[in-house]
């Protein structure tokens, strides 16, 4: 199998990843823009069952804050 057809099958959406993550993790974000605002607004949504997940990452006042809605 060729690297596009492995990258393919892995692929999953933003809502799909989050449910990786559990109470206690640390989240690593990536810096300006690896930044990926649909994990952010997926992980939002999750607020209400999850504690203690420590973020971190950021940006350097460079690229724009995203609209969570």
């Amino acid at each position: 199998m060729d690297y596009s057809q492995e990258y393919k099958q892995k692929l999953v959406s933003a809502d799909e990843a989050v449910k990786l993550i559990k109470s206690g993790d640390w989240v690593d974000f990536g810096w300006c823009t690896n930044t990926v605002d649909a994990l952010d607004q997926a992980l939002a949504k999750r607020t209400d069952e999850l504690t203690n997940v420590n973020l971190r990452g950021g940006t350097h006042g460079i690229c724009p804050v995203s609209n969570v809605k």
